[in-house]
């Protein structure tokens, strides 16, 4: 069985900090998390980190990625419950945006 969420917009920022954070709700099984980053070409440097949580207190790197271009990719990570970016090493100028939609299989 297969469900997943909307897209969610995780990050829209022009300074380094963590975005707001998603909450998947309960996933039995491995999760299958699709990001898509972009930014202006005025944004010089930077990195995007996902990242993943169960209780939304510690937090596990499942990707990470440099925010000066477009970037979009699939992870398929454990049942994390709460996905949230952090943007890292800005310079420039703009917004860089990270959207996240995430799916899961359950085991049954």
């Amino acid at each position: 069985m297969t469900a997943s969420k909307p897209p969610y917009l995780l990050l829209n920022a022009s300074a380094n900090g963590t975005g707001t954070t998603f909450d998947l709700g309960a996933t039995p099984g491995a999760n299958i998390v699709n990001y898509q980053i972009t930014a202006p070409g005025t944004v010089t440097a930077g990195t995007v980190t996902i990242q993943g949580s169960n209780d939304g207190a510690t937090w596990v790197t499942i990707a990470s990625v440099a925010s000066t271009t477009a970037a979009s990719g699939t992870v398929r990570t454990p049942s994390y419950r709460y996905y949230n970016a952090v943007l890292a090493s800005y310079a420039g100028t703009g917004n860089v945006k990270c959207v996240l939609s995430a799916a899961y299989r359950s085991n049954t």
